[in-house]
């Protein structure tokens, strides 16, 4: 029986498996004939600590990433949400009603508009339009004898004939 080599168990997965293989690599003794046995229970307990090690760390990770989510959550609901409005589903007939009612509501305005302008045409009152001076009519006042001005001879006594203009030019020395 001391000839035959003992077998290599499993890579543990738990801690106390870990800590069983442990024991077994104390207890197998130092002599050449167990080295190649004592190597492979060290190698599994290597191989055991690094996948103990990874999952770990994925498990922080995973720990991490919910942990932001949550508290991303957190702000979301203590955030106040404003109510912009309300909505509710239509039929066709609310939709006619809604139209119709719109349709109202906007000719009325128009209507107050149009009143609005005809009560400011009968008083005279202008809107922001510069005032237009009338080209023919029964209060224009009659036209005076004009001086002729620079650049015009006189023609009659109530017009002026136009002559060429020329633009001042800027002399530079």
């Amino acid at each position: 029986m001391q000839d035959q080599v003992p077998q290599t168990p499993a890579t543990p997965l738990s801690a106390e498996g870990l800590t069983l293989l442990l024991n077994m690599i104390k207890q197998v003794p130092d002599n050449e004939t167990n080295r190649q046995h004592k190597e492979r229970l060290q190698q599994k307990h290597t191989n055991a600590t690094q996948l103990s090690f990874a999952e770990r760390a994925l498990l922080q990770e995973h720990n991490r990433f919910l942990a932001q989510i949550n508290n991303e959550a957190k702000v979301r609901r203590s955030i106040k949400s404003d109510v912009l409005g309300t909505a509710r589903v239509m039929s066709y007939e609310d939709l006619k009603k809604a139209k119709a009612e719109r349709a109202a509501k906007k000719a009325a305005t128009e209507a107050k508009k149009a009143a609005k302008e005809a009560r400011e045409a009968t008083a005279g009152k202008s809107t922001r339009d510069r005032k237009r001076k009338s080209l023919a009519g029964a209060d224009a006042p009659e036209p005076k004898a004009k001086v002729a001005g620079e650049g015009a001879t006189l023609v009659a006594e109530d017009k002026i004939a136009p002559t060429r203009w020329r633009a001042p030019v800027a002399r530079m020395y």
